[in-house]
């Protein structure tokens, strides 16, 4: 295969559900996105001192992500110091979800990371730039205020108004770009935001429901399984925001 022939500067870790262990990947980039179970995170393992290591770091993280744009990304370090938090901050720059040291217990500590983003609709914008996406600029601060906003509105059209766009720009920048009309993306932040509460608390389908507008518990689960071609129940217990916006994104089919 292609993917056999291209060399990989650091070596690779799968952390698969139930998210037991770290297991190594022989030849990464001999696998592709779907090769692998919903969830599931890969992660670079860095053991150089610091000169050596950022060289990799600024090849490995942009490689594995766009190889493998289901999954999320991140940095495991043999050990921890000032070296590592310097690392740390460059593998945030190059987009790596999280940084963990081998020490660490790695479910607890990804499962608080990657379920409660800190700029969702700005990781979003910056995972379609990473699939070749570039839209006129407008078109990615809409998409990225839609994310920030979606709790607050029902629908697309007030929610881009409170910002001061207009509906139909924003469209036709949208399409101009082969991309989903703003509804749908309005559609897609609301479900999400429910998913990533699922992976990270134990609540009830009904009760996240309610929380997030829907009429009942049945209106949630089958506006995911519209979206995402997966229930409530499938994604809790899993990690992530990537492996969905994926599945939605092959859904749509107006994305490269």
């Amino acid at each position: 295969m292609k993917g056999e022939r291209i060399s990989f500067p650091l070596p690779v870790v799968a952390f698969r559900p139930p998210y037991r262990a770290f297991e190594a990947i022989a030849r990464p980039l001999a696998l592709r996105s779907c090769d692998l179970a919903p969830g599931t995170v890969l992660g670079v393992t860095v053991r150089e001192p610091p000169a050596a290591a950022v060289p990799a770091l600024d090849i490995g993280v942009p490689r594995l992500r766009s190889h493998f744009p289901a999954q999320p990304v991140i940095v495991l370090f043999d050990r921890g110091g000032d070296d590592a938090v310097r690392l740390a901050r460059r593998a945030g720059v190059l987009g790596a979800r999280a940084v963990l040291v081998r020490d660490d217990p790695p479910y607890p500590v990804l499962r608080r990371i990657l379920t409660n983003p800190v700029d969702l609709g700005a990781d979003v914008v910056d995972w379609l730039a990473l699939r070749g996406v570039s839209p006129h600029p407008e078109a990615f601060y809409a998409i990225r205020e839609i994310f920030r906003l979606a709790l607050e509105f029902r629908n697309v059209e007030p929610l881009l108004e409170s910002v001061g766009m207009v509906g139909s720009t924003v469209r036709h920048h949208l399409q101009a770009a082969g991309l989903p009309a703003p509804g749908r993306w309005l559609a897609l932040a609301r479900a999400l935001h429910a998913a990533l509460r699922l992976q990270r608390e134990d609540v009830s389908v009904l009760t996240l429901a309610l929380d997030f507008g829907y009429s009942d518990h049945g209106s949630l689960s089958r506006q995911m399984l519209r979206l995402f071609g997966v229930r409530p129940g499938e994604i809790g217990g899993l990690l992530g925001w990537e492996w969905l916006v994926d599945r939605w994104v092959a859904r749509v089919g107006r994305i490269p």
